[in-house]
């Protein structure tokens, strides 16, 4: 899944680039999205080296590097949603920015169990 994780990558870096020319401010509050498909990236391409450093798995090592970039994430998440003035907005900022790392990093834990 590394090719989708490029193209969701590709689609939120260019929803930032519209965004800066309009709003400066949700161009930002977008960023924390990046994490997870760039992390997933990463990890696919460094877990089996990491594998020989450390004693775990190549599995288990993609799978720690993506929930720790859904930990990082929230965590940019609920820092940016701060910014938020009401709290319906802010509530649906960081359940929706949630939920699509959530089911990402599922879906991508999921797909790399058979193949990893």
């Amino acid at each position: 899944m590394v090719a989708e994780c490029v193209v969701i990558f590709g689609i939120i870096s260019s929803m930032i680039i519209i965004f800066l020319r309009t709003n400066k401010e949700h161009a930002i509050k977008i960023v924390p999205l990046l994490i997870l498909p760039g992390a997933n990236i990463i990890a696919y391409a460094f877990s089996e080296g990491l594998s020989k450093l450390f004693p775990a798995d190549r599995f288990m090592l993609y799978t720690i590097i993506n929930v720790a970039s859904v930990i990082v994430s929230g965590l940019f998440i609920g820092m940016f949603s701060a910014k938020f003035k009401t709290k319906y907005t802010k509530t649906t900022y960081v359940l929706m920015c949630i939920a699509f790392d959530i089911i990402l990093a599922s879906i991508l834990i999921a797909n790399a169990y058979g193949k990893l």
